[in-house]
């Protein structure tokens, strides 16, 4: 089975996902699910979008070229899985703050990789508006850790 083949059946379960999750999320009350269902159209939107570029994707890749990207995808794949995984662990120990800013900053750094100033500077915004966001305006519990320092900044 080709790559292509392989991104079409992809597409098609994302989207059946993505409708079935959208159909259950309108199904409760407005009040109750406005998140579930911002995220079950953003699903169905990008299932669809993923459609799209599958259709739209009629150039031929060798078996070596397809060889190799499915290679570096696994990679990629694994990458990603012992980022989460470390996020998931260290979020225990070091609180929230921390661990997500290393999380993000890892993430770009690996992805891009060069390192980039901006990196941080987006790094560090993203894990205090997340933080400002859900803990404090929303009233969600932070993770705390023996080594947490979420509360030595006070401006958040």
């Amino acid at each position: 089975m080709t790559t292509l083949a392989k991104n079409q059946i992809a597409a098609a379960l994302f989207a059946l996902v993505g409708a079935y999750l959208t159909w259950e999320a309108f199904s409760y009350s407005y009040a109750s699910s406005f998140f579930l269902r911002a995220l079950a159209l953003t699903l169905l939107a990008l299932a669809l979008v993923f459609s799209v570029q599958t259709i739209l994707q009629r150039r031929s890749v060798t078996d070596d070229e397809t060889q190799e990207r499915e290679e570096v995808g696994l990679l990629i794949a694994l990458h990603v899985f012992v980022l989460t995984a470390g996020y998931a662990a260290a979020i225990h120990v070091f609180g929230f703050l921390l661990p997500t800013f290393v999380f993000v900053l890892l993430g770009q750094w690996s992805f891009s990789r060069h390192f980039r100033w901006r990196h941080v500077i987006y790094a560090a915004t993203l894990s205090a508006f997340i933080f400002i966001l859900f803990f404090r305006l929303l009233g969600a519990t932070a993770p705390q850790g023996p080594l947490s320092i979420d509360g030595f900044f006070p401006l958040l």
